[in-house]
């Protein structure tokens, strides 16, 4: 992709697992190349959760219904910055995280009574692979 100005938008997909460190590190990489080619750059988020970190179906479910309420790239940025944190208290972070940017996760097929949990997350596949919102540009 060169500087030069073109019709149409370059589509960047990028494949992550938030519960991986260097997902969090690649994102640096997705900022700089935003900061640098603007709205010529459509970013999208693919959801590739591996089953060797056992929190990452749930982070990526919840961020499926962060960008369902509005919040999808700040509550994936949020979560990729405490890619360690996730591996060590899972669920209760990815409610934290929520609740940071004041939206309140809520399941599709709700398993529980418990207002506030994510129950569901880790029960069932999310909807993986799929794109989130473009990236927003870097402040």
């Amino acid at each position: 992709m060169s500087d030069s100005s073109s019709a149409a938008p370059v589509v960047l997909d990028v494949w992550c697992e938030l519960e991986c460190p260097d997902c969090h590190l690649a994102l640096s990489d997705v900022h700089a190349l935003r900061a640098r080619y603007g709205d010529r750059l459509e970013v999208r988020l693919r959801h590739f959760p591996l089953e060797k970190h056992k929190h990452a179906y749930a982070a990526a479910q919840a961020a499926e219904e962060a960008v369902v309420q509005g919040k999808g790239w700040p509550y994936i940025e949020a979560v990729l910055a405490r890619t360690a944190e996730l591996a060590r208290s899972g669920e209760p972070l990815l409610i934290e995280v929520a609740a940071e940017l004041a939206w309140t996760p809520r399941s599709s097929t709700p398993r529980s009574s418990t207002a506030g949990t994510c129950s569901s997350w880790t029960r069932t596949r999310p909807r993986a692979r799929r794109s989130a919102s473009p990236a927003p540009r870097p402040m």
